[in-house]
C-alpha cells in the first residue's frame, strides 16, 4: 500500500469513527431541537462565506459549541419529562459506562434509569481549572502531548464541561448512584462528582463495587479481577464483568451520604486540584502525590530483571534480542496495580527511551508496536 493509499484509509477511518459518534449524539436530541441546530448551521454558512482558514476555523468552532450546547440542553430537558428516568448511574469511565448499562439490562431492574460518565484518567496529569470547556482542553491537551494519545480527543460528549451543566439540574426527586473501585482516577473522580453535584437535593450514593465484590465473593475469589480467573489484582470497577456487577445491583447495598460527607468529598476535591504534582495513587485507603517519574527507576529495575530472562521469554514476545514493550507493561501492571493503567507505563517506557535508558525497535505508539531493551 502506497504512503497515499495508508492516509487515505487513516482519514477515513477517522471519518467514520466521527460519524458514529455524531449518529449517536442525534439520537439524542428531540426533533425539534436539532432542526434548530441543523437552521443555525445552514445560517451559519451563508454568512461565513470567506475562503480564509481564519473563518473556517471560527466556523468549525461555533458549530461545535452550538452543538454543545443543544446536546446539553436535550438532556436537561428530558429530565422533566413525562417518564424521565428516575435513577442517574455515574460511572468513572466510557467503558464502565458500557459494562454498567449492560449489567442493570441484566440485572432485570425496571429501565427507568440513565448512565453518565467521564472518559479521563484523573490520576495522571494537571488537575486545575476543571470547570471549563477552554481550561479543560489545556488538561487535554497535556494528555495527547505527555502521553501521546488523541483518544481523549474523540469523547468530548464525556468531558466534565459537557455533563456537569446536565448533573448539576438533577432535581431531587431523582436517586444518584456513583460507582467507584480502589484506584486514585475513581477516588479523585468520586469527589469531583460530589463537587459538581454540591448544590443538587437528590439522594446520592456510593457503590464501591471493589469492596462490594470481594464482600459478596467467596475467599477463593479475592483478587481476580473476573469469572475466568485474570491475574492482575482487582482494584478498578472496569475489571469486573457482568457477572460480577449484576449480584452487586441486585444486593442492594449502597452507601447513602450524609450532607456532611458530601461537603466534605467536594472540600477535598478543591485541595486535590491545588496541588502540583503530576502522579497520584490511592494505597491502603489514602492518597499518595508524586512526580510524575516517580516509577521510573522501579520500571527500570523490572525491565532488567525480565531481559536477564530473555531466553525464557516466549518467541511470540521476542523480536531478535528486544523484548515486546507490552510484555513489560503487562508485568509492571501486576507488580504496580496501584497505577492500573498501561497507558501510563507506555508514557514512561517512552520517556525512558528519550532518556536513552532503552532502545527500541519499531514504531513507539502503541504497546503491540514495537519492542524494547536496556541500553548498553
Amino acid at each position: 500500500m502506497s504512503v497515499r493509499d495508508s492516509l487515505r484509509s487513516l482519514h477515513e477511518k477517522g471519518e467514520s469513527r466521527v460519524k458514529d459518534q455524531f449518529a449517536n449524539e442525534v439520537k439524542l436530541m428531540k426533533p425539534y431541537e436539532l432542526e434548530q441546530f441543523v437552521g443555525f448551521v445552514l445560517q451559519e454558512c451563508k454568512t461565513e462565506q470567506e475562503e480564509d482558514g481564519t473563518h473556517r476555523t471560527m466556523l468549525a468552532e461555533k458549530i461545535t459549541s452550538e452543538w454543545n450546547d443543544a446536546l446539553v440542553k436535550s438532556q436537561i430537558h428530558s429530565f422533566s419529562e413525562e417518564g424521565a428516568p428516575e435513577y442517574i448511574h455515574i460511572a468513572p469511565s466510557s467503558s464502565a459506562e458500557g459494562l454498567l448499562k449492560v449489567s442493570l439490562s441484566k440485572s432485570g431492574v425496571p429501565r427507568n434509569f440513565v448512565v453518565f460518565s467521564i472518559e479521563d484518567n484523573l490520576s495522571i496529569g494537571p488537575l486545575s481549572d476543571l470547570m471549563g470547556r477552554r481550561e479543560e482542553m489545556e488538561r487535554m491537551r497535556w494528555l495527547t502531548n505527555e502521553l501521546g494519545h488523541e483518544y481523549f480527543l474523540f469523547h468530548r460528549h464525556n468531558y466534565i464541561s459537557s455533563i456537569q451543566p446536565v448533573l448539576e439540574q438533577i432535581t431531587a426527586d431523582k436517586v444518584i448512584t456513583i460507582w467507584i473501585g480502589n484506584t486514585a482516577h475513581e477516588q479523585i473522580f468520586l469527589r469531583l462528582m460530589l463537587y459538581i453535584l454540591q448544590d443538587v437535593q437528590a439522594e446520592i450514593r456510593v457503590i464501591n463495587a471493589v469492596d462490594s465484590f470481594h464482600m459478596l465473593e467467596s475467599e477463593d475469589a479475592k483478587g481476580k479481577s473476573s469469572a475466568e480467573g485474570e491475574e492482575l489484582p482487582l482494584v478498578a470497577f472496569g475489571q469486573l464483568d457482568t457477572t460480577n456487577v449484576v449480584p452487586l445491583i441486585l444486593d442492594e447495598r449502597p452507601y447513602l451520604l450524609s450532607d456532611k460527607e458530601k461537603k466534605e468529598y467536594a472540600r477535598e476535591w478543591l485541595q486535590l486540584s491545588r496541588r502540583e504534582e503530576k502522579l497520584r495513587i490511592w494505597r491502603q485507603g489514602e492518597f499518595q502525590f508524586l512526580p510524575i517519574d516517580a516509577y521510573d527507576e522501579r520500571i527500570m529495575s523490572v525491565i532488567n530483571e525480565i531481559y536477564n530472562s530473555i531466553d525464557t521469554i516466549d518467541e511470540d514476545d521476542k523480536k531478535g534480542d528486544y523484548i515486546k514493550a507490552g510484555y513489560f507493561a503487562g508485568m509492571l501492571m501486576n507488580q504496580y496495580p496501584e497505577l492500573t493503567s498501561d497507558m501510563f507505563f507506555e508514557y514512561r517506557i517512552r520517556e525512558l527511551i528519550g532518556k536513552r535508558r532503552l532502545d527500541f525497535i519499531g514504531a513507539p505508539t502503541a504497546l503491540y508496536r514495537f519492542y524494547i531493551k536496556p541500553t548498553k
